[in-house]
């Protein structure tokens, strides 16, 4: 009996050992796969943001051990499982800047699309992830050597693994649970916790579509006057989202042999910044910002068009539906790219147009992405086959695409002169010289046409390896996500807003209407005067503990620079409530508020 005793004794240390030893080395693996990430927002993580991730993988991995003999497998799948989303997180991080998420996984085709154009370091930070791997299983091998012919009782290993999963899901899940409140912004999150319990606390959260603001009530929400029309003919709108458009003159201090933006600077029109939500990754969430006129920050989920259904959504695209336009969308890859098919017909888009539906494409080298001059040629084709209404055409280009090692040298033509130099920086600048190029190929196109057009364009985020940069500057975090935009017309006497600052993404489709004298309903003329003092309202990161804001509107920064809290008692501050609390009301309250987003 005592050695029975001595036994399942002998057994569940060896078991509670390896439970450890496999959960703390799962964690290690995952906090290197953050390395990147840390240092990009150069943050500090929780003291016990360790401890965090390895209760909850421990809570997975001790069960799993008391498998029988059999679990040596299920623990060596599951080492497996951890090592391979290590290194996917920590790639994502690396090209993309963001950290994986479950919602990703419907983008596998879209990463399958350009993952082959992307040169993967093996770095001491993957090494070490290998390393882990390697040391889970020969912990795995160890338990199963010193435990060949010990076993335990059926009953208490039942009972054990029942108990384990109802404190799993209580603590994890339930209405009770004990993950710390995701009232911040989901990079500050996994910043601060981990790639574990953020993870978890997004398979919880990641399904809800909105958060309601602090103080919200349908009754709270203020009509503006709206802006009537002062066009009697409506324009073409020609609007543009370009791949990694960015000017990195902005950031760095440049020397080149040649300007890769000649042509852009010297455009006639309105040109400025507009504040993107994402750096170096995030085209979708530009482009629902762009569509929608609604910040990303009310938004619990990433990669809107995969997660939400637009099917009853208020757009900018059935907007001017609404006023007599048709509407159509191009982009040179395929459907199934961020479900964009879908998402577009529920956007209210006429007409969509992809890859396979494009003419004589051509490339840049030895890179895989059609150039910006043959994606505006076909743009251009489709643009003249449009019915003789008023046009609204929204395209996304793909050339700039990252990565930015593709190519031979004697590809680029434009080169880095001083410290900066680099063969990545003239590929990336090589580029954006042929966007550049394109772009005065399609304005001088439109400068012929006998209709009234607006052309804008607009970078989607900064590349990735802005994130190489930390420069130390002020509101670095903010440069890196301001990309150029410009408004051209041929012909319409375009109504300047005297707008001398940045301006939020979300504004920029609404100040496109204005300037071509199209009405306004309430929302976007809200959305038109807090850009007369706000340049920026969307991830803007000021987390203070116990302070209950949504997400990640914590705050917005005025003209002059200065950073304001969203619920301080001032006309500002009211102004975004009151937008806020209209944008929840059009995505998430059934009962709309009256007169919010009719044309007049």
């Amino acid at each position: 009996m005592a050695e029975k005793k001595f036994k399942n004794v002998r057994y569940y240390l060896v078991k509670i050992i390896e439970s450890f030893l496999i959960a703390g080395l799962m964690n290690l693996s995952f906090y290197y796969s953050m390395i990147n990430f840390i240092n990009n927002f150069r943050g500090e993580v929780q003291d016990d943001v360790y401890l965090w991730g390895f209760w909850i993988l421990l809570m997975i991995v001790g069960p799993l051990s008391l498998l029988g003999h059999g679990s040596a497998i299920l623990l060596a799948l599951l080492g497996i499982l951890c090592v391979v989303t290590s290194l996917v997180n920590y790639y994502e991080v690396l090209f993309r800047g963001t950290v994986l998420v479950y919602q990703d996984y419907r983008n596998i085709g879209t990463a399958g699309e350009v993952i082959g154009n992307y040169h993967f370091p093996l770095d001491q930070n993957v090494i070490a992830m290998l390393v882990c791997f390697s040391l889970i299983l020969a912990t795995i091998l160890a338990a199963e050597f010193l435990l060949r012919k010990t076993k335990a009782a059926l009953w208490s290993k039942i009972a054990i693994v029942i108990v384990d999963f109802a404190l799993f899901f209580n603590c994890l899940f339930s209405e009770n649970n004990i993950l710390p409140e995701q009232r911040w912004s989901w990079e500050q999150y996994y910043l601060w916790y981990g790639f574990v319990v953020g993870t978890a606390a997004n398979l919880k959260h990641g399904n809800v579509q909105a958060i309601q603001p602090q103080g919200y009530a349908a009754d709270a929400i203020e009509l503006l006057d709206p802006i009537v029309a002062t066009s009697q003919e409506y324009p073409d709108i020609i609007l543009i989202l370009n791949e990694t458009y960015y000017d990195l003159n902005d950031l760095l201090d440049l020397e080149t042999d040649i300007d890769f933006m000649e042509n852009y600077r010297n455009l006639e029109g309105f040109k400025g910044h507009a504040a993107v939500p994402v750096v170096g990754g995030g085209t979708n969430d530009s482009e629902y910002e762009l569509l929608t006129g609604n910040s990303i920050s009310l938004l619990n989920t990433y990669s809107p068009f995969n997660n939400l259904n637009f099917t009853n959504y208020v757009s900018i695209v059935k907007y001017l539906k609404d006023l007599g336009y048709y509407t159509m969308a191009l982009h040179p890859s395929y459907p199934s790219n961020y479900h964009r098919q879908s998402a577009w017909k529920q956007l209210g888009f006429d007409e969509s147009w992809f890859e396979s539906d494009f003419d004589d494409l051509e490339f840049y080298g030895e890179r895989p992405y059609a150039t910006d001059r043959s994606v505006f040629k076909n743009l251009q084709r489709f643009y003249e086959s449009m019915p003789d209404h008023p046009r609204f055409t929204f395209c996304i280009t793909i050339q700039n695409h990252g990565d930015w090692t593709l190519n031979q040298r004697e590809y680029d033509n434009v080169f880095v002169q001083n410290e900066y130099s680099s063969e990545e920086l003239d590929e990336y600048l090589t580029s954006i010289k042929m966007s550049d190029e394109a772009i005065q190929d399609l304005v001088e196109y439109f400068g012929q046409s006998s209709r009234p057009v607006i052309v804008c364009m607009v970078g989607d985020h900064a590349p990735s390896l802005v994130s190489y940069y930390a420069l130390g500057i002020e509101n670095e975090h903010l440069v890196k996500r301001q990309v150029p935009y410009f408004i051209w017309s041929n012909s319409v006497d375009l109504i300047d807003l005297d707008l001398n600052h940045e301006l939020d993404l979300c504004a920029l489709t609404p100040y496109i209407m204005y300037a071509g004298g199209l009405p306004l309903c309430p929302y976007y003329a809200n959305i038109l005067e807090l850009s007369q003092s706000i340049q920026c309202f969307t991830n803007i990161l000021e987390p203070q503990e116990g302070e209950q804001y949504f997400n990640n509107a914590l705050g917005f920064i005025l003209t002059n620079g200065e950073l304001h809290h969203i619920y301080e008692d001032s006309q500002d501050a009211r102004l975004l409530r009151n937008y806020f609390y209209s944008e929840y009301n059009l995505i998430s309250d059934k009962n709309r508020k009256q007169g919010l987003i009719e044309v007049k």
